[in-house]
Parts: C-alpha cells; structure tokens; sequence
C-alpha cells in the first residue's frame, strides 16, 4: 500500500515495496496469492494493484534506498534493516493479513496519511 501511494502521489520518487518476511515460494508471485482484500481496497481508491508482486526485502534493497520505510514494530525487523537505523523509519502499522475489507480501508488510510507525511517531509 505504502508502495502503491508513493507512486501515485510522488512518481518523481523511485519508490520499491518489499516485504520483511516473505516466504521464499511467494517471492515475485501476484501479491493476490496471499490477499484479494489489499487489492479490492486500493482499488476502490483507484489504485490497480493486481499486477504487483511480492518480494522480499534484502540488504541491497536497503543500501540502494535513501529512505527505508518499515510498518512493522522494530522487534520484528531483521538485524540487516535495523542497522540502517539512520534511513530506517518505522510505522508500526498493524498487519492486515487475514482481516475483513473494513480492517484494509482503516489501515490503508493509515498509511496513505503516513506517506503524505513523509512526502512533507522529504520535500521540505
């Protein structure tokens, strides 16, 4: 989501999205193998998410990236991210696996204002 917002808000940013743990049978799968509501709800807002796939966030990733956005809490993140702690930032955002489309609206508006927040932020 926070992926999907950047790029809609701020297509002057490179903006990639990757997941912490992602099981290595997903990685580069349709994110609709594990969630249809993700994609419903960003829809309804009139991003198309149905070609995104999932990947898992690596080192590299995190070296080439200025900023690293983390919605998890910071005991959950691998030791690799949490050395980035200068261009880490942590959300904490709940997990939205496995919950109804109403869950997904609350926290996709959680994080669009969150990355509103911080294209503020890195604009200023």
């Amino acid at each position: 989501m926070a992926e999907a917002f950047c790029n809609q808000l701020a297509p002057q940013f490179e903006t990639k999205g990757a997941g912490t743990h992602v099981p290595p049978e997903f990685e580069g799968k349709p994110i609709t193998l594990r969630t249809k509501t993700v994609v419903r709800a960003m829809g309804e807002v009139g991003i198309d998410m149905t070609q995104k796939q999932m990947h898992q966030l690596t080192p590299e990733m995190v070296a080439w990236a200025d900023k690293v956005i983390a919605l998890h809490t910071r005991e959950e993140l691998p030791d690799y991210l949490l050395a980035a702690d200068q261009k880490l930032e942590v959300w904490n955002v709940p997990d939205a696996a496995d919950t109804d489309l109403e869950f997904h609206e609350n926290i996709m508006s959680v994080i669009e204002t969150k990355v509103k927040d911080l294209l503020k932020r890195l604009v200023q």
